[in-house]
């Protein structure tokens, strides 16, 4: 994942929880900057979705099956 303040990396099971056990992991990031996740399915088997929800609208989303295929996505906050 890359954030404003740098790149994270990080082995996970899914489904992805956050500290308070809701799905998914939640950013506080301003106007104009980026956002980047990828998702590695670690299987030659499964679907791994990554998304990127802003104000509760999905901007972002791609999905991939293929053998540790890789799902990214991408947005920038407007400014």
């Amino acid at each position: 994942m890359s954030t404003p303040s740098g790149i994270e990396q990080h082995d996970v099971s899914l489904p992805l929880r956050s500290t308070d056990g809701e799905t998914g992991i939640r950013l506080t990031v301003g106007k104009g900057e980026f956002l980047s996740i990828m998702i590695q399915n670690r299987a030659d088997t499964g679907t791994v979705t990554c998304e990127i929800v802003v104000d509760g609208a999905t901007v972002a989303q791609n999905t991939t099956s293929a053998a540790y295929g890789i799902a990214s996505c991408d947005y920038g906050i407007p400014y």
